[in-house]
């Protein structure tokens, strides 16, 4: 399937990304990638991180222009292998995804400027941020999910 017919992708400024062409509800399908699926080992700058050592390739058809904000909207479904949005939306609205959400180490790290005002300033992946940080991601992907406990007071870490 790939990009469903209610966005395309269009350039602005110096990069493409991906728009709604009318409104959609909450957790409509806006990209399914279950048919287009190649897998990758290690993260690319276009690929999605689903498990800690499997990614899907990024094509133009599916998530190669998926841009990230710290408040996304829209997010990753990993028991439909599809990008999901996060509330209703409006024609026009970016479909964006918070990155920190799938991604444990970023292949290429960078400053978001995405102006949200609790924006993470730097997202490298899920790995760096505090446990504060980890608590406010929505949607967060389940092989992440996972690999969390909780510490005696109340915090997330990492399972050994």
């Amino acid at each position: 399937m790939g990009l469903s017919e209610k966005v395309k992708v269009k350039k602005i400024s110096n990069h493409q990304s991906i728009f709604l062409l009318e409104s959609v509800f909450k957790d409509e399908i806006l990209i399914d990638f279950r048919d287009e699926l190649k897998f990758l080992g290690r993260p690319t700058r276009e690929s999605l991180q689903i498990s800690f050592d499997k990614h899907v390739d990024g094509t133009p058809n599916n998530v190669a222009f998926l841009n990230h904000e710290c408040e996304p909207t829209s997010y990753f479904d990993a028991q439909e292998l599809c990008i999901k949005s996060m509330r209703d939306l409006d024609e026009g609205a970016e479909i964006t995804v918070n990155y920190l959400a799938t991604e444990y180490d970023m292949s290429n790290k960078f400053e978001c400027d995405c102006g949200a005002e609790n924006c993470y300033t730097v997202i490298n992946g899920f790995k760096y941020l505090s446990d504060q940080e980890r608590a406010r991601i929505k949607h967060l992907a389940a092989y992440l999910e996972h690999s969390l406990g909780v510490n005696s007071v109340g915090g997330i870490k990492e399972r050994v």
